[in-house]
């Protein structure tokens, strides 16, 4: 599969362990950084898996058709070097309604925290959270269950 590589940020997983997990993972965040060390940590976890990660909002435009009904939660930050996150959420909400948003961020503005649950992100969590809590909240959202955002 072809996707756009734009300075080597894009990454896709394809493979049986795609069609094992229960919750697959969309990671959208320029900070390769922490991204990649939050993807590692995550793949370990024997029900979740990361399909595609990406560094920009145009990278997660250009993903999202080619992961289309794989993916069960998009974990987005909100300041993108070419865009906000929000517009991801809002993006991937058009798209495709059913994965479930959490917005993983450090930007500390309630106010942008509440664009980015209006436009249909199921919660916020700061960058600073603990592993296990951002595997719980992927969980809860996963499984659909409510979570109260942190405003």
């Amino acid at each position: 599969m072809n996707l756009p590589r734009s300075e080597n940020r894009t990454r896709l997983s394809l493979g049986r362990r795609v069609m094992n997990a229960s919750i697959c993972l969309l990671l959208v965040d320029d900070h390769a950084a922490f991204r990649t060390p939050l993807a590692m940590i995550l793949e370990r976890e024997p029900d979740l898996v990361v399909v595609a990660q990406v560094g920009s909002l145009a990278e997660a435009r250009a993903v999202l058709p080619e992961i289309a009904g794989r993916v069960d939660v998009a974990l987005v930050d909100l300041l993108l070097p070419d865009g906000d996150g929000v517009e991801v959420v809002r993006d991937v909400r058009v798209l495709h309604p059913r994965p479930r948003m959490l917005v993983l961020t450090a930007v500390i503005d309630p106010a942008h925290h509440a664009r980015a649950i209006d436009a249909g992100a199921a919660a916020v969590l700061c960058k600073s959270a603990h592993p296990e809590a951002i595997v719980a909240c992927i969980r809860g959202t996963g499984a659909a269950a409510p979570i109260l955002p942190s405003r």
